[in-house]
């Protein structure tokens, strides 16, 4: 029977496992490009506590930026990432959220659900997040060090013999048998193209400083704020500016639980004839309707808690002090059911 509060309105269990880490690498020469003349791709292969084994042949890398994002302030990144760009591709459906509990110390949450393509086979199933704490100093070392080789790689001619992993390497030793150095002209994930300028613009001593996750005095509510045909689910200071989905400012893995069980109370206009409903007008397709009146008192409840766990996160040590989140209740449709 619906309740007036959502089923998990309690302190969320711990982590199923809790530990101490450092940030590792593998810097890999991955796939050689036949242009003229031939170039070939780099990235980072990730190494970390309970990573898989098997990351280079899931085609799972590091995300170099958004790494260095975290280092600056908390929230929820794509660390791990598909060689590609787009996480999906490789199997993950979550994004890392970290947190900066003092100035001592990068936390990240790592819901394992959503990593098991990165994670080690004996996880696999197991609901829950696991807790990994970098020590700042190290964190910053490791990440200025990473820097540091994927910089030297990309600045120094390749020897051919040095390319036997990379894919592509049978032929170019075929039908490139006259060239003895190749050039990285590419850095993975290429999500914009500029990943390898990006690189070289960088400087491994002046890594960015810590900053808050939002200014202090910011306003973030969660709601359901119309903008043009559909909803926002978060706005700023009064603005529901396109702000991309709400878990990017997430820096635990208890909000984005939270988060879950708020949005899975509620549908999209173009989903509700799948659900035995009236699909809506055109106007109202990305709309959110409530399936049943009765889930209504639910969903509040879910949304207050939503802010009540964000607000708690915002406030511990470097995250978001003085920050006011709230959650703003606003009137919902019903959707219509089929005769």
């Amino acid at each position: 029977m619906p309740t007036s509060r959502p089923s998990d309105d309690r302190p969320d269990a711990g982590p199923c496992l809790d530990l101490p880490a450092r940030l590792g690498w593998r810097a890999r020469y991955a796939e050689i490009i036949f242009t003229d003349p031939p170039y070939v791709t780099l990235q980072a292969t990730p190494i970390f506590p309970c990573c898989h084994p098997g990351l280079i042949e899931r085609r799972i890398v590091w995300d170099i930026f958004r790494l260095l994002d975290s280092l600056e302030r908390p929230g929820g990144y794509q660390l791990l990432t598909s060689d590609c760009g787009y996480a999906p591709d490789s199997g993950l459906e979550e994004q890392v959220f970290v947190s900066h509990p003092d100035t001592q110390s990068v936390v990240w949450e790592l819901g394992i659900m959503g990593h098991q393509a990165a994670l080690e086979d004996w996880l696999t199933g197991t609901d829950g997040f696991i807790r990994l704490t970098f020590a700042r100093d190290e964190y910053e070392s490791d990440l200025r060090a990473l820097v540091r080789e994927l910089r030297e790689c990309v600045t120094q001619p390749v020897p051919v013999e040095k390319l036997s992993g990379a894919y592509g390497y049978d032929f170019l030793l075929q039908e490139y048998a006259h060239l003895s150095i190749i050039q990285v002209d590419e850095l993975e994930p290429a999500t914009n193209g500029l990943g390898l300028e990006e690189l070289l613009a960088l400087d491994p001593q002046t890594l960015p400083t810590q900053e808050p996750l939002w200014a202090p005095g910011t306003l973030i509510e969660f709601g359901f704020f119309e903008v043009g045909d559909g909803h926002e689910l978060m706005r700023v200071n009064g603005e529901s500016r396109r702000l991309g989905w709400p878990p990017r400012y997430f820096t635990r893995w208890e909000a984005m639980n939270a988060f879950n069980l708020w949005v899975s109370l509620l549908h999209r206009g173009f989903v509700l004839g799948h659900h035995g409903c009236i699909s809506p007008a055109r106007s109202e397709q990305n709309r959110f309707f409530l399936l049943h009146e009765s889930d209504r008192a639910g969903c509040h409840a879910a949304g207050r808690h939503l802010a009540d766990v964000v607000q708690r996160h915002y406030l511990e040590g470097e995250t978001a002090p003085g920050v006011t989140v709230r959650y703003v209740e606003h009137p919902l449709a019903v959707a219509t059911r089929m005769n």
